[in-house]
């Protein structure tokens, strides 16, 4: 914890004549500003006078702190402040709507400690807090904007409460408590409460901006409520949301019946069991004919993945998928290295190999269809540290090219002429070369048809037609998201 404490010798101020501090004037008393006359207009009798000033903010003589305290936590129960305008107490700020109250809390609030922990409980605890939301006619005609609270203010959610409780609901978030905050409000790897989120200040994500997340730079008192396109299309369609969702979702298929299943639901994120229009209507949702959506996929020739390398028979054995997008990157799982296959992962310039020849990494093209393409590109270790890689090209699992051992080298991986039949392939492979560390690798390999190979055209179903080029890095994408169904 941070804490101030005086100078050994205090200074004593002087004015400086024309704010030129060359040019020092009479001495400065220190004493309280006018404002706190009330309290005292002596000079100060403690070192700077820090302690007293301290005092002063919090002296029950001073009631416009406690005040303020109140109003905040007030406008945070019902969605506006007793005092509307909650930076601005003073003759241009509005009058409070209900001044006894906020002479009431606030001195509640001194006499019992200035606990805010307390504040809240004696205000939840309150018949108008615990009020319905419900509107009716009668209410409407008297006080349509409820200064009275005759009822509950509705209130949208803030964004950073929204994406705790999507993690809260859905077993994913993690309470830990303190620590350094965590770059990136939406990545896969923050699983944090959103209070430990880092904010640069000269880069505030558009993601905030597009939920109303005020300026860093400046104090707020009360943030802007808007109702943009972005924010429906985030909540239908973002990976954070459409994760949680189907957590909860597939929670719910295992109930006894679709009954217990929205009970379920509703008990889970809203803590309360659905009313029986609310258990009708969910039950006539799930009864209505799904319509069956054929997502419109983008095909890839690319794969990325890793595999074990023989060196006595030249092949590869065991070819899998790396299994984790981080946003960049696919690799063995949300930390790097893996606990399972080590450093391996590629990107749209290259990537790294795995520990061992196990775990070599291999970026594999698969050929649509029957034809004669030509291979160009380059392998390249840029690294000055360690002691290389090596990297092959295996057509349909043959050793076309290589080995290259390459350390601060390049090598070209040119083949004028491959014939491939349907589904065969054409592996890069690239392993440490005996000795790990510092073996990241550029390649960015270029496969170019030579001569399309005629095929029997089907009458039935269209024929897409095949891309003359493909370049790995400008074919680099992320993984597919399945589509959410009802």
């Amino acid at each position: 914890m941070m804490t101030l404490r005086d100078a050994d010798q205090i200074i004593e101020p002087r004015v400086f004549k024309r704010g030129n501090p060359g040019s020092p004037g009479q001495p400065v008393t220190r004493k309280f500003l006018n404002y706190f006359d009330q309290i005292s207009d002596e000079p100060f009798q403690q070192g700077s006078g820090r302690l007293e000033l301290a005092n002063a903010i919090i002296s029950p003589r001073n009631p416009l702190t406690a005040r303020v305290i109140v109003n905040r936590v007030w406008q945070h129960h019902f969605g506006q402040g007793i005092v509307s305008t909650p930076s601005d107490f003073g003759i241009q700020g509005a009058r409070p709507s209900h001044p006894q109250l906020l002479d009431h809390l606030a001195s509640w609030f001194m006499k019992n400690g200035w606990s805010i922990k307390k504040l809240h409980r004696y205000i939840m605890e309150s018949a108008t807090y615990q009020q319905s939301s419900v509107s009716n006619e009668a209410g409407e005609k008297i006080d349509p904007a409820n200064k009275l609270l005759w009822r509950m203010n509705r209130r949208r959610q803030e964004f950073e409460s929204m994406r705790d409780s999507l993690l809260q609901v859905s077993h994913q978030l993690d309470t830990t408590v303190g620590g350094k905050s965590i770059s990136g409000i939406t990545s896969e790897s923050n699983r944090r409460r959103t209070l430990y989120t880092f904010i640069d200040r000269q880069q505030v994500p558009g993601l905030l901006r597009t939920f109303d997340f005020p300026s860093p730079d400046v104090s707020t008192g009360v943030r802007n409520s808007t109702s943009v396109p972005g924010q429906s299309l985030f909540l239908m369609n973002h990976p954070l949301v459409l994760k949680a969702a189907l957590i909860l979702g597939n929670e719910s298929e295992h109930a006894a019946n679709p009954t217990a299943g929205i009970q379920q639901l509703y008990q889970k994120i809203l803590q309360r069991d659905p009313t029986q229009t609310e258990l009708r209507e969910m039950l006539e949702f799930l009864n209505t004919d799904q319509i069956q959506i054929k997502p419109e996929t983008i095909r890839s020739e690319w794969e990325y993945g890793y595999a074990a390398y023989d060196l006595k028979t030249k092949k590869l054995s065991g070819f899998q998928s790396l299994p984790y997008w981080n946003g960049k990157q696919y690799q063995g799982g949300e930390k790097l290295p893996d606990p399972k296959i080590g450093w391996v992962f590629l990107d749209q310039s290259g990537g790294h190999p795995g520990n061992d020849l196990e775990h070599v990494a291999v970026i594999r093209w698969r050929a649509p269809d029957a034809m004669t393409v030509s291979l160009t590109g380059t392998l390249k270790h840029e690294l000055p540290q360690g002691n290389g890689i090596r990297g092959r090209v295996l057509i349909n699992n043959q050793l076309a090219l290589g080995p290259w051992t390459l350390h601060q080298s390049t090598a070209k991986t040119d083949i004028e002429t491959i014939k491939l039949e349907k589904d065969q392939t054409i592996d890069f492979v690239v392993d440490i070369a005996g000795h790990l560390g510092y073996d990241s690798f550029v390649w960015s390999p270029e496969i170019t048809i030579q001569e399309p190979e005629l095929t029997a055209v089907s009458k039935t179903e269209p024929q897409q037609p095949q891309p003359h080029q493909w370049n790995y890095s400008k074919d680099f994408r992320k993984p597919e998201q399945p589509p959410v169904t009802p």
